[in-house]
């Protein structure tokens, strides 16, 4: 069963890597990914278009 930790994490949309290799791959595929200044346009509160509701991902599956 996950700790309490675990389901915070969840709970609250937090990313939790447990393996360190995993984060370590993690953050080198951000850093190709994502270029220098590459989240200037990020803004605080802004729903990614690729970011749907488990209801909307649910019906379009169906």
């Amino acid at each position: 069963m996950p700790s309490l930790k675990s389901w915070n994490a969840i709970d609250f949309g937090l990313l939790l890597l447990n393996n360190a290799r995993t984060a370590d791959l993690f953050v080198e595929s951000l850093a190709r990914k994502i270029p220098q200044g590459g989240l200037r346009s990020y803004s605080e509160g802004r729903k990614p278009t690729e970011v749907r509701s488990w209801r909307e991902f649910v019906r379009k599956r169906a």
